[in-house]
């Protein structure tokens, strides 16, 4: 094996396995065709494995679907802390997938979106099997694997199918698969340490881990314990985010707190003004602003509002990253019987804390409730009564009326900032065995897996005793006294869990031979059980909380599943797969899913494989019970000149929801020219219908002809207080792309050896049809898309240098300009510039047991592009504020 001799052999077939991209230069695709002649050249012993994307045992370089895989050195190049940054950087991840960022409403956890069609679409797996979905669903619905509950240093290689592979794993699988596999296997301890910092300020981070293995006769035993702690990074922290006034950029806004002793009231103005037949927002400041707000000018002129108001910058109470400590272990063991049979054993416990704070809260007149009643928001007024205890604020009023008429905005600074703590506990035990009896191998296991999440919000108002005061008197709201603040004071504590109980038999055989070599067969049997709960607390669910949103969903299903593989080598040159899976539910009903798969080599330097696979994706148990969801989003909306305005989002699930169904072809081309250079060229195309979704509180707002009735607005001032949303079958969506893989390995010279690579996808379409009776929308290169900022091109260049004891990287990520969809302000840039950094990893080993490594990521610290859109300068769903990363590390084996 020559070309990616750094890789497993594994790592290799799988990397010419990957999808093939378009405007790349290389990285590994076509190294499995490279790997065989060399190996057998060094005379070295293939062994048979399973790889993602099949469960027949075979050789690695023998493997045709596209498999990417990230190994060890590749994680340690990367300097990443978790899987979730790792799978991040991967080029198929083109959209839809969360990090730990507050702002993205998941603080916390981590999950991947490959293709770009969301992360309940991309079966994340732990050595080949289900764990439990993190206990909490993104976005009220996507549920997802958290990949922060992964310890990091536990982590073997992680294998990225990029294909529909719901024939092989069943339900999730339409994008693909992340297959994390875990060390098995160690003699020694091993001792690691590092600390960052980025250099803008902020964000440090500092983790250990220790990891070790024995054996003793027929026994073997791993375990593994990681710590990381990473402090929390507001928005403030990132001056060049000028406290979100972005006026001095083309098309910026700036959109402050404007309820820091606010008076407002509305007047009917001139048809020919915005908007036609409207209504001006006329506002006056309070003499002494309250907090540290100050009184500034109307800010959009007369059309939208007019006077004064009391302002504040918002970015000191929005977090970018919360505070993070985790805590992880993961333990395994064997132990052999004899006669080729042994158990085998795994334990897995995760603990994660992270907290981060939010804007004070407020009461405006987009200030809403929870009804119990109805199980949907009212609208909670801001009228304060003309009544004596309330004389001295009537005082400050000068816009007329005197009363009932005006409205008053403010914050509650007296009681704080609103202070968010996510604890997030995870487990996964399996035990089984494996073996074999005559030609058959044979592997049962049993396992369990839970995620519990208790997550605490303090500093929210007491909207009922708020109310007794607003109409008796009782708090003053130009200086409250600290037991007035108390009693206003409250915290909420909701409790949601996750699980899943399983038990599986895998078989395999080969069952005969054919021109081209053995006809490998595998099936298998699956059962499973899986549960999903989320209380709110008891204060919540009475509508005590002000602004506040929750949810809570409660539901549980059986799943059995048959299923059976061949592989079939008609010839040295041809080969087919044929694979096909039933799943019944107990809840939606069954599916079943077949694919195709061929492989045609015509010589030891090309290769041509194609594959065609329906898949399914059960509605997941937010979607599919009686579901409610109360939250919170910023909109811009277009009947108030694009102004950025927080608005009540009510989700609801629907018990009547079918499954969806997908198609996924892709066909490509694997070339080894000469030994030391692959390419892998793929085109994927995948269809899902029936698709379980919410249309998007920003596409609803913005297209009200097709959702009537689901934007509720204030009577008076036409602010919008409510988007209503449900789960539903939607029409469709279609995407299509290339996948480009390439290495190159130079020769050996006396500076060294080097190593290029490139991963690259262009995605050619992303068609989505929001309900049946609308028109399809092509959203690839654009931002106004169910998903967000969708770039067609995500690349990524590297090259790799070891000489004696040095081993170095540097690595090259550009993701590609798209269009500005999203806002129609004056001066707005037609589209968003691309963004192209430049990662560093350089380490040094002294001998076999220490080595010293530095990691720099975003080497000239390039900011993320500017995005009007966004209303936070930049699309947090494809970048993030960290600037350059240095981190630096150490390894000791002893």
């Amino acid at each position: 094996m020559s070309l990616l001799n750094d890789l497993s052999v594994e790592t290799l077939m799988k990397h010419r396995a990957q999808s093939l991209n378009p405007i790349a230069l290389a990285v590994l695709a076509c190294v499995s065709l490279l790997t065989v002649p060399a190996q057998a050249q060094q005379g070295q012993q293939l062994e048979k494995v399973v790889v993602t994307g099949s469960n027949i045992k075979r050789l690695a370089a023998e493997q045709a679907t596209p498999v990417q895989v990230i190994d060890r050195a590749q994680l340690a190049n990367l300097g990443a802390t978790n899987a979730g940054e790792v799978l991040r950087e991967i080029s198929a991840n083109t959209a839809g997938s969360y990090n730990e960022s507050a702002i993205n409403n998941q603080s916390g956890a981590a999950g991947v979106s490959l293709r770009g069609l969301g992360q309940k679409s991309t079966l994340v797996l732990i050595n080949g099997r289900r764990m439990a979905n993190h206990a909490i669903a993104q976005n009220g619905q996507d549920t997802f694997v958290d990949l922060n509950a992964i310890p990091r240093s536990a982590i073997e290689r992680i294998e990225v199918l990029k294909d529909g592979a719901s024939a092989i794993y069943g339900s999730d699988a339409i994008a693909g698969v992340v297959n994390v596999v875990l060390r098995k296997n160690m003699q020694q301890v091993e001792v690691g340490a590092s600390t960052g910092k980025a250099t803008q300020g902020g964000l440090a981070e500092h983790s250990l881990n220790v990891a070790g293995g024995f054996s003793a006769g027929n026994f073997r035993a791993l375990a593994v314990v990681d710590y990381f702690h990473r402090d929390m990074l507001l928005m403030s922290d990132r001056p060049w985010l000028n406290g979100l006034d972005f006026r001095f950029l083309p098309g910026g806004t700036f959109f402050p707190g404007a309820s820091g002793g606010t008076w407002q009231r509305s007047a009917v103005f001139p048809a020919a003004q915005f908007p036609p037949g409207g209504f001006q927002l006329r506002r006056q400041a309070i003499p002494n602003c309250l907090g540290d707000s100050k009184s500034m000018d109307a800010l959009i002129g007369a059309g939208v509002y007019s006077g004064t108001a009391c302002t504040y910058t918002v970015d000191k109470y929005l977090t970018a990253f919360p505070d993070a400590d985790r805590l992880g272990g993961m333990a395994s063991a064997t132990y052999d019987l004899g006669g080729g049979t042994e158990l085998f054993a795994e334990l897995g416990m995760s603990k994660n804390e992270s907290s981060w704070i939010n804007q004070p809260q407020t009461l405006t007149n987009q200030t809403v409730v929870f009804t119990p009643a109805t199980g949907g928001f009212a609208a909670y007024s801001n009228i304060i009564p003309n009544i004596p205890a309330h004389a001295a604020l009537f005082a400050t009023n000068t816009l007329g009326g005197n009363g009932t008429t005006a409205r008053f905005n403010t914050t509650f600074f007296d009681v704080g900032a609103r202070t968010f703590a996510l604890t997030t506990d995870t487990a996964r035990l399996l035990v089984g065995a494996r073996g074999h009896v005559g030609s058959w191998d044979w592997e049962a296991a049993v396992g369990s897996s839970r995620s519990e999440v208790v997550s605490t919000t303090g500093n929210q108002v007491d909207a009922q005793v708020l109310r007794g005061f607003i109409n008796n008197g009782g708090y003053n709201f130009l200086a409250p006294t600290p037991e007035q603040t108390a009693a206003l004071r409250v915290s909420t504590t909701r409790n949601a869990n996750s699980r899943l109980h399983f038990a599986d038999l895998k078989l395999s055989t080969v069952l005969g031979q054919l021109a081209g070599g053995d006809i490998g067969f595998a099936a298998g049997l699956e059962a499973r059980r899986e549960s999903m709960s989320s209380t709110p607390d008891e204060l919540a669910r009475q509508g005590r909380l002000l602004g506040t949103g929750s949810s809570q969903y409660a539901g549980s299903r059986r799943a059995e599943a048959a299923y059976a593989e061949v592989i079939a080598p008609f010839s040295k040159q041809f080969e087919l797969q044929l694979a096909g899976r039933f799943d019944r539910y107990n809840d939606f009903g069954s599916a079943f899913s077949p694919k195709l798969g061929a492989k045609f080599t015509f010589n030891e330097q090309a290769l041509l494989r194609a594959s065609v696979a329906k898949g399914f994706r059960a509605p997941t148990l937010v979607e599919n019970n009686n579901s409610s969801s109360l939250g919170f989003s910023s909109v811009t909306d277009p009947q108030r000149n694009n102004a950025s305005t927080v608005v009540g989002v009510l989700l609801e699930g629907a018990k009547d929801l079918k499954a969806e169904r997908s198609l996924s072809r892709s066909i490509g081309l694997v070339l080894q020219p000469v030994r030391d250079l692959s390419l892998a060229i793929d085109y994927y195309k995948i269809r899902q219908n029936d698709l379980v979704s919410t249309n998007g509180e920003q596409f609803i707002v913005r297209n009200p002809a097709l959702f009537p009735g689901q934007v509720v607005r204030d009577p008076v001032t036409q602010t919008i207080l409510v988007v209503k949303d449900r789960y539903t079958n939607l029409a469709s969506i279609e995407t299509e792309g290339l996948d480009l893989e390439a290495a190159a390995r130079l020769p050996q010279t006396d500076i060294g050896r080097f190593t290029l690579r490139a991963s690259a996808t262009q995605q050619l379409g992303f068609v989505y049809r929001p309900k049946a009776d609308a028109a399809e929308v092509d959203y690839a290169g654009r931002n106004d898309g169910p998903y967000g900022a969708m770039p067609r091109l995500k690349l990524r260049l590297g090259v790799d240098w070891r000489l004696d004891a040095w081993s170095a990287g540097l690595s090259l990520n550009h993701t590609g300009v798209y269009e500005q969809r999203n806002s129609t302000a004056a001066g707005t840039p037609a589209s968003v510039d691309a963004l192209t950094t430049v990662d560093l990893y350089l380490a040094y080993a002294f001998g076999a047991n220490l080595k010293l490594s530095l990691n720099v990521k975003n080497l000239a610290d390039t900011n993320p592009p500017w995005d009007t859109a966004t209303g936070l300068g930049y699309a947090s769903g494809q970048y993030d504020l960290r600037g350059r990363y240095l981190r630096a590390g150490l390894e000791f084996k002893f």
